[in-house]
């Protein structure tokens, strides 16, 4: 799957969440956020298409988030495609 459109992802979670009523980025005591938010921040910084894999991996590269489940790129996948 590739995020062709990150503009449209970037303002649909901006509208989630401001509908929850949460932070923009919300950064944890390690210095990670939850995937959405790591996705979210990737694709605003790259303003760019891009996969899932290089979602993944320049969100783990930065430090942003760690997934540690089997399939972590199935994990940022699932968000995007909600």
């Amino acid at each position: 799957m590739t995020v062709s459109d990150a503009a449209r992802f970037i303002k649909a979670v901006k509208t989630k969440t401001a509908a929850a009523g949460e932070k923009k980025t919300r950064v944890r005591e390690d210095g990670t956020m939850s995937a959405i938010n790591a996705a979210h921040k990737v694709l605003t910084e790259e303003q760019r298409a891009m996969t899932v894999k290089e979602i993944y991996e320049t969100a783990v590269e930065k430090g942003y988030c760690r997934l540690a489940g089997a399939t972590p790129m199935l994990t940022i996948y699932g968000i995007i495609s909600t």
